[in-house]
């Protein structure tokens, strides 16, 4: 599984547009992407600004989220003055989804995937530690 934060402040005056293209996503993404776990958009509290959490069954998964036309076809030039993505990792034991696991990527990857793939960090935090078994994590 692999999980994934986005925070972005969209440019002021493009936030409905904004809103609009999240619903547009969000129902696409749910009905055809079945590998899609979570996949949530939020508010946030400074004026523009949104978090999304995203969940995925692997990188595949999420990768092809990013390349769907539905998606890589929007005019993100300009919504966004700010935009940072990050890998997030549920903690074992208080969430009920599995850790992340960022496999590398495979050597023949294609560039537009690799596209979306070199916005992220290519490999799982040392700092989160090991993926702890099922059992390991409640203990």
């Amino acid at each position: 599984m692999i999980s994934l934060m986005s925070v972005h402040t969209v440019a002021p005056g493009r936030e409905e547009e904004y809103v609009a293209i999240q619903r547009m996503l969000w129902a696409k993404t749910w009905e055809l992407e079945p590998e899609t776990v979570r996949y949530e958009h939020y508010r946030a509290t400074k004026p523009g600004q949104f978090v999304s959490i995203l969940t995925f069954k692997d990188l595949a998964a999420f990768l092809e989220h990013q390349i769907a036309d539905y998606h890589d076809d929007v005019a993100w030039d300009g919504l966004f003055i700010e935009h940072e993505l990050q890998w997030i990792d549920p903690i074992p034991g208080a969430h009920t989804l599995a850790q992340s696991e960022i496999p590398p990527l495979p050597a023949d990857i294609d560039e537009k995937r690799k596209v979306y793939a070199d916005m992220l960090p290519s490999e799982r935090p040392q700092w989160w530690g090991p993926i702890l078994a099922h059992k390991e994590a409640l203990a």
